[in-house]
């Protein structure tokens, strides 16, 4: 009894603790190599971000996603382990939380001075964080209002971002979002030449 219940534990550790990964990772980096390393985004050569995680952008040249709570926090593999906070997940505030309500109160505010559109006009969901922190996507209708704040500070024309907005959005159930580093990389691209 005492034997069989070794070798069933040993080939069980040996399948799933071994086999089982090996089997996984090897798949993964033959057939869906870009999304098994993270789905990364280079230029010129350099990492600039994944197409599955967000980033903070304040640049007014720039599409801007939505909030994080840790700001899409990200450290250099040199950080002190004592600087290192949170890089992802939301607050757990209630939807009544009074620091909840004046952050999005306040930058209801500063996306509708820096868009030039009333206030009562700003869509929730480009002032409040997904449960994970790390969106990639707006929606379609959030980029659309920042075209001319946009176009203003980039020297594109609205039609030229309108485009760029264009190509990177993608239809999900009924909504329809637009990869945020995506279309400032085009943004990018364009003001460079």
């Amino acid at each position: 009894m005492l034997k069989s219940s070794l070798i069933t534990t040993l080939l069980v550790l040996i399948m799933c603790g071994l086999v089982y990964p090996l089997v996984t990772t090897a798949v993964g980096q033959t057939f869906f190599h870009h999304q098994a390393n993270g789905s990364l985004i280079e230029e010129h050569g350099k990492v600039v971000g994944s197409s599955l995680i967000g980033q903070e952008f304040t640049s007014p040249v720039y599409l801007h996603g939505r909030p994080s709570a840790h700001h899409y926090s990200s450290y250099n593999v040199y950080e002190k382990k004592a600087n290192i906070l949170p890089v992802t997940g939301g607050t757990n505030y209630s939807n009544t939380n009074p620091e909840l309500l004046d952050r999005v109160a306040t930058d209801r505010k500063i996306f509708s001075k820096e868009n030039g559109i009333p206030a009562k006009d700003v869509p929730v969901n480009i002032l409040t964080a997904s449960g994970s922190g790390l969106d990639n996507a707006i929606t379609k209708q959030a980029a659309d209002m920042q075209i001319k704040r946009i176009a203003k500070h980039s020297g594109l024309t609205k039609q030229q971002i309108q485009s760029i907005i264009n190509q990177h959005t993608e239809r999900h159930s009924e909504t329809n979002t637009v990869n945020v580093l995506a279309v400032n990389l085009d943004i990018k691209k364009l003001m460079e030449h």
